[in-house]
């Protein structure tokens, strides 16, 4: 009893220690849960950096801003923002413009009007691992992670996780992608996300890639759960892929389809829908789990439409969300110089063989060991890694301060593939400095092809060379590495000669000459090259005009004859490979083609998107109304909003944007009396920069032209042709063309007698 009363308390301070304990512990976890899951965060106010770059952003809590963004990154790269919690703010969470390489991981958005923006990127975005809760539209946002506009390589979106819960948001899409592209190489990967909540929106749903455009995007292995009008969607581009994905939706006022590919006007290209798992009922209570329009060449197989097997509570892909164990350190929002390590630094031994060539990856040019080593820019290496780096980790072991620096700018990719050219056939040692600025794991690497190495990359900081690597290099001079596993942080590479140092390559000698220095439109130029290796052998020459390939000879004597050349000024140039896959490109070659003499008389003029005109005193004829002519394929549309290049009078402006459009354009107009004609076109471009090649009476008369930034026109011709069945037809090929007139002339003394009246404008 004594012993009781010692220690013991009476029931009315149990109970308000109890009280104590409770609320202390309910306002912890409630705090700790409201950053999903994050704790040790320091609070905040909003962040902007303009230019900056090399920066870490972490363990901080933003909440409550109003006016601007919590994170707003301007023309800034390699910034990395983890464990950052962003709520309850009537803006974005971040907000990029103009930014290359930036990693957002690990941290958390919740009750915003929408989580990641990122417009004009560059590459090397990469969002992965976030936790992200009812998002509401505001601005035309409302997603989880929107790309606007973004291009090149590394671009990533993986292994999140979303939730809007129904009556606590307004979402539009979960990930949206607008006019945004990967690259053939390196496509933009949508992985490993999940998706689950969305609606009343009758336009929004989970992932939605190629809006408005947008090509070499993959939606690969995501979980997306009744997330609105729709699951899944590719509505324009080309070489979209979405594979091995499960989509549900129940029947709500809103539901449409689960997987969809429509590009309204624009054709779907090469699209792939392989592999998905879709159970999707529509607001009329129907399966409806997927829908296409206005697709070419889809491949869509091994997909179960309408599987029953695919509820609500399907999981999401193990991994997805934050990954609150792995902490992060305390470091402060913006660098430090690192402090001077206190244990000896450590200098690897020296390497074998004569030093053939050291890159220092995303970095510059330095001396390391006494050897010049290359920076990021150096030639013949091409790879798939996104750049990265940190020089706040303090290394283990410590290292002198040049070799430190090469060590923590580095590349990174769990698929790293990468390429040296141009190495003279023979043997080699390579070595690899490879390091890790986050979590341990574990890396196979390959050289040649072969597995040389299986290693673990160690805690944060931790370092190695490894190697040597015996390589042997063939013919065709390429030394490949490629790792596979988890992320290989790739800073530096060594390639030393099993023996002597190779001799380097020497590149090819060109010079070009051309057959004429001037020419009359229509007419023809052959273009001859002298072309010679003094260690090798020439492998091709291409022919260009400007950035413009005309073609290639693999054999001397190297010629190109260019037929039925346009009016204008050319710059000709002749590029020489050898067989190491070095190249020389020669002096440029000047030709001047001019309009032949005007001795043709004027015929038809057509506004193939508009009406009746007078255009240089001449009458322009509409498309709609003209006697014998008829658009066989193509869309007509106008858009007099875009600013054209260059200016031009009002009354051709209307005329070059009111247009047809079509990856098979055919215009064909009829009852022409036989003869020969000049026929003059005019192109333009609303949009993006395309490709296409254009056809007169079924003879190409335009190839590969590039149609330039969106205003960019041109009138090309004259392209003489001579009609024998009272015919001419226009057609394109390639990517979308847009044709806004044409016009003919008839030439001199060539037309027979007309067995039609001439065209009065009347209908047909």
């Amino acid at each position: 009893m004594l012993k009781k009363k010692k220690f013991g308390l009476s029931a009315t301070v149990q109970t308000y220690v109890s009280l104590v304990v409770l609320i202390f512990f309910t306002t912890f976890c409630a705090h700790a849960q409201s950053d999903g899951g994050l704790t040790g965060l320091s609070p905040s106010a909003p962040i902007r950096l303009d230019g900056q770059s090399n920066r870490v952003i972490e363990n901080l809590v933003i909440t409550n801003f109003a006016s601007e963004p919590a994170i707003k990154l301007t023309n800034c790269s390699n910034i990395t923002i983890r464990r950052v919690s962003m709520r309850n703010g009537q803006k974005l969470g971040i907000d990029l413009y103009n930014c290359s390489n930036i990693t957002i991981e690990d941290s958390y958005f919740e009750n915003l009007i929408g989580g990641i923006y990122a417009q004009n990127g560059t590459g090397g975005l990469v969002i992965r691992h976030n936790s992200f809760r009812n998002m509401s539209m505001a601005d035309a946002r409302g997603q989880f992670v929107q790309f606007n506009n973004c291009s090149g390589a590394g671009n990533i979106i993986e292994y999140n996780h979303g939730v809007n819960v129904a009556g606590q948001s307004n979402p539009e899409d979960g990930i949206n992608m607008f006019m945004t592209s990967g690259t053939p190489s390196s496509p933009l990967l949508i992985r490993n996300n999940y998706i689950n909540g969305g609606g009343p929106s009758a336009s929004g749903g989970g992932i939605l890639v190629g809006d408005t455009g947008g090509s070499y995007c993959t939606i690969e292995n995501n979980v997306v759960i009744n997330p609105g009008q729709y699951g899944i969607a590719n509505t324009g581009g080309t070489n979209n892929k979405i594979i091995n994905n499960v989509v549900f939706g129940r029947q709500q006022s809103f539901t449409n389809v689960g997987i969809y590919l429509w590009g309204g006007p624009r054709i779907v290209e090469n699209p792939t829908v392989t592999g998905n798992k879709v159970n999707w009922v529509n607001s009329a209570g129907q399966q409806n789990p997927f829908w296409t329009l206005n697709t070419t060449n889809m491949v869509e197989n091994s997909n179960s439409w309408g599987d029953q097997s695919i509820t609500a509570s399907y999981p999401a892909p193990a991994g997805a969300g934050i990954r609150v164990s792995g902490g992060g350190t305390t470091t402060p929002t913006t660098p430090t110089t690192p402090t001077t390590p206190t244990n000896p630094t450590v200098t690897p031994p020296l390497a074998s063989g004569a030093l053939y060539r050291a890159i220092n990856f995303n970095g510059s040019a330095a001396t390391i060991d006494g050897n010049s080593w290359e920076g990021d820019n150096a030639p013949n290496i091409t790879h798939n890694g996104q750049r990265f780096a940190n020089q706040n980790v303090t290394l283990n072991p410590a290292t002198d301060a040049a070799r430190a620096n090469m060590i923590r700018s580095s590349i990174f990719n769990s698929n790293l593939q990468l390429t040296v050219s141009n190495v003279p056939a023979g043997q080699y040692n390579v070595y690899a400095y490879v390091w890790e600025d986050n979590f341990a794991g574990t890396v196979n690497l390959n050289l040649q092809g072969q597995r040389v190495s299986t290693f673990n990359t160690g805690a944060a900081g931790s370092w190695q060379r490894i190697g040597p690597f015996a390589a042997t290099v063939a013919s065709n001079g390429q030394l490949q590495l490629t790792a596979t596993g988890g992320d290989l942080n790739l800073s530096g590479l060594e390639i030393r000669a099993a023996g002597t140092a190779p001799a380097a390559n020497v590149a090819p000698r060109v010079q070009l000459a051309a057959s004429a220095a001037t020419l009359t439109a229509g007419g023809s130029v052959t273009l001859t090259a002298t072309a010679s290796d003094a260690d090798g052998t020439v492998s091709k020459v291409e022919f260009y005009q400007g950035s413009t390939k005309l073609g290639e000879d693999t054999s001397a004597p190297y010629t190109f004859t260019w037929n039925n050349v346009a009016a204008g000024s050319y710059s000709l140039t002749a590029k020489a490979t050898d067989n190491s896959a070095a190249s020389t490109t020669s002096a440029a070659v000047s030709l001047t083609v001019t309009a032949p003499v005007a001795s043709a008389s004027f015929y038809r003029a057509i506004n193939l998107g508009g009406g009746n005109t007078t255009l240089d005193g001449k009458n322009w004829e509409g498309a709609a109304n003209a006697a014998n002519f008829r658009i066989i394929n193509g869309n007509q549309f106008s858009n007099n909003n875009v600013t054209l290049t260059p200016a031009t009078d009002a009354t051709r402006a209307n005329m070059i944007r009111s247009s047809v459009w079509s990856n098979s354009l055919n215009v064909q107009m009829t009852a022409v009396p036989n003869g020969t004609y000049d026929v003059y076109m005019y192109v333009w471009e609303d949009n993006h920069p395309v490709t296409f090649s254009l056809s007169l009476n079924g003879q190409r008369v335009v190839t590969n032209r590039n149609s330039g930034s969106a205003g960019t026109w041109a009138k090309v011709g004259p392209f003489q042709t001579t009609v024998t069945n009272g015919t001419i037809s226009v057609t394109s090929s390639g990517s979308d063309a847009n044709l806004s007139g044409l016009e003919i002339h008839s030439t001199a003394g060539n037309r027979t007698a007309a067995t039609t009246p001439a065209p009065t404008g009347a209908g047909q």
